[in-house]
């Protein structure tokens, strides 16, 4: 798996699950007395799924805060905590650290660089 591969399951895995909390929402607005089995039963597990998943993403941040960690240029490191725990866009990368679009963009490739040749990242 490549390092932006594996650093960019955390985004995936926060997308999953606001996906999850809004057919929560979703079902849980569907509670009125009396209330169906079948409702009850489906609404506990997805409550189940997001905690399983809420953990996973913790976990998995964790491991990436080490990896970041790791990261010897400040820029660098400000950048991918930016992409890679917060989630934001390049964009909002960009305005927030006062840069171009591009250049976000070149050291995030240069981090890439240094984290294929320094870093072995495991198979998820």
């Amino acid at each position: 798996m490549e390092p932006n591969e594996y650093l960019h399951q955390a985004f995936l895995l926060d997308v999953q699950i606001h996906a999850n909390r809004q057919e929560l929402e979703r079902l849980q607005k569907l509670f009125q007395p009396p209330i169906s089995k079948p409702l009850l039963v489906k609404v506990i597990a997805y409550r189940a799924c997001i905690e399983a998943e809420i953990d996973r993403c913790h976990s998995l941040k964790d491991e990436i805060q080490n990896i970041i960690a790791a990261i010897e240029d400040y820029r660098q490191r400000q950048l991918f905590y930016k992409r890679y725990i917060e989630c934001k866009t390049w964009e909002l990368i960009a305005e927030e650290m006062n840069c171009s679009f591009q250049y976000c963009h070149v050291l995030h490739r240069k981090a890439l660089q240094k984290l294929r040749i320094g870093v072995v990242i495991k198979n998820a």
